[in-house]
């Protein structure tokens, strides 16, 4: 994943990056349980941009992960708000169907 700094070489830094450059459509992971969902959603998009500017205007779906640990209103407010920003899908490895949502739509794009 992608941290704050990465654009400085923190974390995997550039590494990350130079890889996700080669990649058609970027998946934005953003934890159900995050207390800011637009703040870490501004940050990764801060760091690509620094890094790359032409990474802002790849295709992105936004996950929101862990959907089985929060309560149905969590997520839809999540969802809600992450909407607004792209295409948002809510995920979890206990629930098949999500699962299933998201190939559909990684297949779709």
């Amino acid at each position: 994943g992608l941290i704050e700094g990465a654009s400085s070489g923190r974390g995997l830094g550039i590494s990350f990056l130079k890889h996700i450059e080669k990649v058609s459509a970027l998946l934005h992971c953003i934890s159900s349980e995050t207390k800011d969902p637009e703040k870490d959603y501004k940050t990764v998009r801060y760091e690509l941009e620094k890094y790359n500017k032409k990474l802002v205007n790849k295709p992105e779906i936004l996950l929101i992960t862990k959907s089985d640990l929060a309560d149905p209103v969590t997520i839809k407010t999540l969802k809600k708000k992450l909407n607004e920003k792209g295409k948002a899908l809510n995920v979890s490895i206990h629930d098949w169907e999500s699962i299933e949502q998201l190939k559909t739509t990684l297949f779709e794009n």
